[in-house]
C-alpha cells in the first residue's frame, strides 16, 4: 500500500522529566482539552489537523506524521498534505491511504510525500480509536504535539519570543475548500498591539500560510497571540525556533481554541541549569485576577497573584522565586477570577543540568480518565517520562499500557500506579521498557491530567506536551 502501510510496531519509551501535580478539580467537570480535542470512541469518521512542519532536507523542523490506533480493528483512512503558499507556484495537495493495524502505530516523514518549505496535513480516519501527532526535529532538537480535531473561530497562544536568534512562526492552515481571512492581534513587551500588516491575512482554500511574527514584533522577549477568523475556517499552530546563547530548541504548539479559568501544568522543577516560566494571557476585553500556585511534593509554597489588564500578558519566572525550593518537584495550577485566560509553560535546560534544550507547551484546562500518547520512545538516545497528576479529592489508580503488535499490553510494573489525591507521580518509561516507537494508553479510575516529556540524551532536545484525551 502506498503511503503509510498497515503497521504493528513494537514500542519504546523515552523521555525526560520536570515535575508537577495539579491540585483542585478540572473546570466544569469536563476535560475539554483544547489543543487536540478527543480521540473518538464511537463509529464514524473523524479528522485530525496538523498545522506545520518543514519538509526539506536539513530543515530545522523536519516533520513526521505519527499515527496510532488503540482499537481492535484495522483503522483505515486518508492523509492529505498541503504546501505553504509562496512566491513560486505552490504544489497541489497530495493524498495517501492510511492503514494502521489493531493496537498499532505508524509514522511517515512528510518530506517523502511532498517537498516544500513548510507542509501541513490532515488525517481522516474511517473509524474510532485513531490519534495523530506531528513530530518535528532538526539541529535544534525535537518536539511533538497532538494535532487539532476541529477548526475554531479563534485561536490563542500565550508564549513566544522574537529575540535575536529566535524565530516565532505562526501557521494558518486552511484544508477546507472555501477561502479564509484572519486578523492577528498580540500582547508583547509594550502591551496590546494589532499591526495593520497582520490584518486581513488571506488564506486560500486547501493551503497553508506561514507568518513570521518577528517581521514586525522585533526583539520582543514575550509575545502572546490571538488569531481571529473573520471568514472561513482555520487551524492555527506555533513553531518556535530558538538559537539563542543558552536557549536552543524547537517547539511545536497547537493553539488553544478558547481561554479558560483554570489550567494545569503537571510537571515543574527549578534548579541549577533549569529555568521554568508560566505565561498567562488575557485575550478578552475584561481584566483578570490570576492566582498561580506551585504545589510542592514536600511542603507548601505561598501562591503568586497576577493582575492582567484586558488584552495583556505576564510572565512568571518560577526559577527566580526564593519561595520555591531548588530541586523540589511541583505541579502548577493557574486560576483566574474575572476574565478567562490562556496559559503556557516554557522550560530552558542547560549546563550544569544533565539535559540541554528549550521547550514550550500549552497547559491543560481539564482532566480525563483515559489518555492516548501517540509519539514517543524510550531508548539509549531518548528518555521518555509520563507525569500523572490527580487534581481531585480521591486517590487515582492508574494503568499504563502500550500498543504492541495487535494487543494492548500493560507496561511491566505500571499496572496499578497509585497517585495520591492532589498529588502527582513521575514515571520514567525506560526503567520498565525499551522501545523506539512507542504508543501509550493511560487509564485511571478517577479523572487525572497527563503530561508526556521527551528528552534527547545526546544533543539538544526537550519536548513537553499534554497528550490526547479519549472519549466525549
Amino acid at each position: 500500500m502506498a503511503g503509510i502501510a498497515a503497521v504493528l510496531l513494537a514500542l519504546t519509551l523515552g523521555g525526560w522529566r520536570l515535575q508537577a501535580a495539579p491540585p483542585g478539580p478540572g473546570p466544569g467537570g469536563g476535560p475539554g482539552i483544547p489543543t487536540a480535542g478527543r480521540v473518538a470512541t464511537e463509529g464514524g469518521s473523524h479528522a485530525w489537523y496538523c498545522a506545520a512542519g518543514t519538509s526539506v532536507k536539513s530543515g530545522q523542523a523536519d516533520g513526521t506524521l505519527v499515527l496510532a490506533n488503540s482499537g481492535s480493528e484495522v483503522l483505515r483512512g486518508t492523509a492529505t498534505f498541503y504546501a505553504n503558499q509562496s512566491g513560486k507556484k505552490t504544489p497541489a495537495p497530495v493524498s495517501r491511504p492510511v492503514a494502521i493495524g489493531p493496537y498499532g502505530r505508524g509514522s511517515l516523514r512528510i518530506g517523502d510525500v511532498l517537498a516544500a518549505p513548510f507542509v501541513a496535513a490532515t488525517v481522516v480516519f474511517l473509524g474510532p480509536g485513531g490519534s495523530a501527532e506531528l513530530l518535528v526535529s532538526g539541529s535544534l532538537g525535537t518536539s511533538a504535539a497532538p494535532c487539532a480535531t476541529a477548526p475554531s473561530p479563534d485561536w490563542y497562544l500565550a508564549a513566544g519570543t522574537t529575540k535575536d536568534g529566535a524565530s516565532a512562526l505562526l501557521a494558518l492552515f486552511n484544508p477546507f475548500p472555501e477561502d479564509a481571512i484572519a486578523d492577528l492581534s498580540f500582547a508583547d513587551d509594550a502591551g496590546p498591539v494589532a499591526p495593520s500588516e497582520f490584518q486581513g491575512i488571506f488564506v486560500p482554500g486547501r493551503s497553508l500560510v506561514m507568518v513570521d511574527l518577528g517581521s514586525h514584533l522585533i526583539e520582543q522577549s514575550a509575545v502572546s497571540t490571538t488569531v481571529g477568523v473573520r471568514a472561513g475556517r482555520l487551524v492555527a499552530a506555533a513553531l518556535q525556533l530558538d538559537s539563542i546563547p543558552g536557549q536552543v530548541g524547537v517547539s511545536l504548539v497547537t493553539a488553544a481554541p478558547a481561554p479558560a479559568r483554570a489550567w494545569w501544568l503537571p510537571d515543574g522543577v527549578v534548579g541549577p541549569g533549569l529555568a521554568e516560566q508560566v505565561h498567562v494571557y488575557d485575550p478578552t476585553g475584561d481584566p483578570a485576577r490570576v492566582t498561580v500556585e506551585a504545589h510542592l511534593s514536600r511542603g507548601q509554597s505561598a501562591p503568586f497573584h497576577l493582575d492582567l489588564a484586558p488584552g495583556g500578558q505576564q510572565v512568571l519566572d518560577l526559577s527566580a522565586q526564593p519561595r520555591i525550593p531548588t530541586g523540589d518537584d511541583f505541579s502548577i495550577s493557574v486560576r483566574s477570577q474575572g476574565a478567562p485566560v490562556v496559559v503556557e509553560g516554557t522550560v530552558v535546560v542547560g549546563s550544569p543540568a544533565a539535559r540541554t534544550g528549550a521547550a514550550e507547551m500549552l497547559a491543560s484546562p481539564g482532566t480525563a480518565r483515559r489518555w492516548q500518547v501517540t509519539a514517543g520512545g524510550a531508548t539509549s538516545t531518548q528518555d521518555e517520562w509520563l507525569v500523572v497528576a490527580d487534581p481531585g479529592g480521591a486517590a487515582a489508580t492508574v494503568r499504563v499500557a502500550y500498543l504492541n503488535q495487535g494487543a494492548e499490553r500493560t507496561v511491566p510494573g505500571l499496572g496499578q500506579v497509585v497517585v495520591p489525591a492532589g498529588g502527582h507521580t513521575l514515571l520514567r518509561l525506560g526503567d520498565h521498557l525499551q522501545v523506539a516507537d512507542l504508543g501509550l494508553v493511560v487509564t485511571s479510575d478517577v479523572p487525572v491530567v497527563v503530561e508526556r516529556d521527551l528528552y534527547q540524551v545526546k544533543g539538544p532536545g526537550v519536548s513537553l506536551a499534554v497528550p490526547s484525551p479519549v472519549g466525549s
